[in-house]
């Protein structure tokens, strides 16, 4: 919501209001960024590190963990391209 000041043409930011499509957005300054892109970014960067530091062998519980995190991260990453960027 704007309000037009008293002085001059200019218009000051009085709050915002989350309609629509912009409440499955997050602004970090002036930039608007999807609420899943976090999630997407998170979740890959833990599921690298589980990768290159974590699994030592081939398991049946290693391949569950690498199947499961790569469906995690697939499902986050289409969310977030979903709402665009």
């Amino acid at each position: 919501m704007v309000k037009k000041q008293d002085v001059g043409d200019d218009y000051l930011l009085v709050g915002e209001v989350k309609i629509g499509v912009l409440r499955h957005f997050v602004k970090l300054g002036r930039l608007l960024f999807p609420r899943y892109f976090f999630y997407a970014v998170f979740s890959t960067t833990l599921y690298l590190i589980y990768l290159l530091l974590f699994m030592q062998s081939l398991t049946q519980e290693t391949v569950f963990i690498t199947v499961f995190g790569a469906i995690v991260l697939a499902i986050f990453w289409m969310k977030q391209h979903a709402y665009g960027l």
